[in-house]
């Protein structure tokens, strides 16, 4: 790789890590980092079948830029930024995972449990040209904490980590709640909410998300205790989102039992932390306690956003690498 295009890479990727860590909750914050000039090899089990392959790095990294990063639509500026962002999370995945599925003879499945994984010779001619670019490009370039590959999946800079991870959703079924779904759907985490009858997610919705993959660990229930049990993330929003001014009244007795509290957040693991999009209604879905308190990581997941939202716009519009 050319030094101009390591320099744009190494400078507009980092600005990404909001999006891929989930939360800051470190003063010394991942960075992006060359691993050493090696191609470790790694066994992969093959589905269907089961059978166990042995891949060198970089031939694993191409097989899983496309069967995880979707491209279609995008020109081909757009498509080789994406593809390059999701070749330093594939390799970063396959170092930070590769004990995983040890005990089972192998290091990492190709599944949505570990990381999709399909040959490049699946691909399309122009897809496999593109996945080889951006594993090229990106030229070993891995997401490091203290040195060592993260699992930038989810808060790993919290202590989280995806496997067994599981995320609580407490209130509305709105637009957030079902992107977060079908998110950690495909990132391999537990989705549980607790949400009143008439503001669940749809069943068509729940069957579309379980459609696109397979395995998916997404459940409703009633009560916000069942559902923040076993949660590494406790997570809510507004009861009355813009347009539902005139449902407020309303709104406020149907979701009066499912507040974010202190009483709640006791009946949830003590490393959960509190989540919200934002902004925030004090003493409605959340009391100032929590969203104020030491649990919660709002303002580091509010600033990893705007980061987040400044670096894509640089990515996606800069000039060609």
């Amino acid at each position: 790789m050319t030094h101009s295009k390591r320099r744009k890479t190494r400078h507009a990727l980092p600005i990404l890590l909001g999006l891929l860590v989930g939360t800051s909750c470190v003063a010394n914050p991942p960075r992006l980092d060359p691993v050493p000039p090696s191609d470790p090899v790694v066994r992969i089990e093959l589905t269907p079948g089961g059978a166990v392959v042995m891949l060198g790095l970089e031939d694993y990294v191409i097989g899983s830029i496309l069967a995880e990063a979707d491209v279609r639509g995008l020109g081909a500026n757009a498509a080789q930024r994406v593809a390059q962002v999701q070749a330093v999370l594939a390799r970063t995945y396959a170092l930070a995972n590769r004990t995983r599925h040890a005990h089972e003879g192998f290091d990492l499945c190709s599944t949505t449990h570990c990381q999709v994984y399909r040959p490049p010779d699946a691909l399309s001619a122009r897809g496999e040209s593109l996945a080889r670019s951006a594993s090229r490009v990106t030229a070993g370039l891995v997401i490091t904490y203290d040195g060592l590959p993260i699992n930038a999946l989810f808060h790993a800079d919290c202590g989280g980590s995806t496997s067994d991870a599981t995320v609580a959703w407490v209130g509305d079924g709105n637009n957030v709640a079902r992107s977060l779904a079908i998110g950690c759907a495909k990132t391999g985490i537990r989705f549980v909410a607790a949400m009143p009858t008439d503001y669940q997610l749809g069943t068509a919705y729940l069957e579309r998300i379980r459609r696109e993959v397979p395995g998916a660990q997404v459940e409703i229930v009633a009560d916000p205790i069942e559902a923040v049990r076993e949660a590494d993330a406790v997570y809510t929003d507004v009861w009355a989102s813009m347009g539902q001014e005139g449902e407020r009244s309303q709104r406020m007795r149907d979701f009066a039992a499912y507040q974010v509290n202190a009483a709640l957040m006791a009946e949830a693991p003590e490393r959960a932390i509190f989540m919200h999009c934002m902004p925030a209604h004090r003493g409605q879905e959340v009391t100032a306690d929590v969203i104020d308190g030491p649990q919660s990581v709002v303002f580091r997941q509010a600033a990893n956003r705007m980061h987040v939202q400044k670096g894509v716009l640089a990515w996606l519009l800069g000039p060609d690498p």
